[in-house]
């Protein structure tokens, strides 16, 4: 089982591991947050055997409506980035490499309410982590429903290449073609 542990960027900051982890960092694209995102505490459990960093950072907005239109157009200032499937593919991938490598899964976003726990949520759900989904959305009544959708979306394409289970994927397929 892994321990899942959900944060604001405040609490993730000053948070100090004590068994390897895998760290998940995401920030809107907004200037200001890019300023002040500043890093995490040094800490040899963030590195594996080689020394790699399990930190990875991913740039997406909290944005939970499916039908938000962004304004491309340039000059329009508008720098919304909305969850994909390329972003949450490479989220996906990303995780499989080190999968079993790490013993905590730290996810936080600037508030820890709603990019996070969706993350940290669809990655249970696809990996088999241990946490029960239930009781996990319970406490994160604000976590963004889109994130979490397209992550799963995500990871029933990939299903073969990330070696789901068929326990998983059944569910998986529950999930996505009985209109959610």
């Amino acid at each position: 089982m892994v321990v899942i542990r959900v944060m604001s960027l405040g609490e993730a900051k000053r948070y100090e591991p004590k068994k390897p982890t895998y760290a998940i960092r995401i920030r809107s694209p907004e200037k200001w947050d890019a300023d002040n995102f500043g890093q995490l505490k040094q800490s040899e459990w963030y590195n594996d055997s080689l020394g790699k960093s399990r930190i990875h950072e991913y740039i997406f907005c909290d944005i939970d409506d499916p039908n938000y239109e962004v304004d491309n157009d340039e000059g329009s200032g508008d720098d919304t980035v909305l969850i994909n499937e390329q972003i949450a593919s490479r989220i996906l991938r990303d995780f499989r490499k080190s999968l079993g490598k790490f013993e905590e899964l730290l996810v936080h976003c600037i508030m820890g309410e709603g990019r996070s726990p969706a993350v940290a949520l669809a990655l249970n759900d696809l990996f088999s982590l241990g946490e029960d989904s239930f009781s996990f959305s319970e406490r994160y009544p604000k976590l963004t429903q889109l994130v979490y959708r397209e992550i799963v979306r995500a990871g029933y394409k990939l299903r073969e290449e990330l070696r789901l289970g068929r326990e998983t994927i059944n569910t998986l397929e529950c999930f996505l073609f009985n209109g959610n």
